[in-house]
């Protein structure tokens, strides 16, 4: 566990070294619906807003040293994230 510590409260966040992080992204025009999965178990469930770089940050934030594999529903919007995330940890 990661301790993170703010003025207003003290928060316990999971570290995900060498986890294998599942996201299903659920692609609408003007959000994202977005549930990740680590061991078989919802790690985390949140809507973003339909900002493919805003997603791969909010990823990377999340689970910045977990290998993460990425799923969504193909549709009209030709997704882009799954290509930004690996660019961007290749780097």
């Amino acid at each position: 566990m990661v301790r993170e510590v703010s003025m207003k409260q003290t928060t316990m966040r999971k570290s995900y070294i060498g986890e294998d992080v599942f996201v299903g992204i659920d692609v609408h025009k003007k959000t994202y619906y977005v549930v990740a999965r680590v061991n078989q178990e919802v790690a985390k469930k949140w809507t973003a807003p339909a900002s493919p770089s805003k997603l791969v940050e909010q990823l990377e934030k999340f689970y910045r040293v977990a290998k993460i594999y990425t799923a969504y529903e193909a549709g009209f919007s030709l997704f882009c994230t799954p290509s930004l995330l690996s660019e961007r940890r290749n780097r």
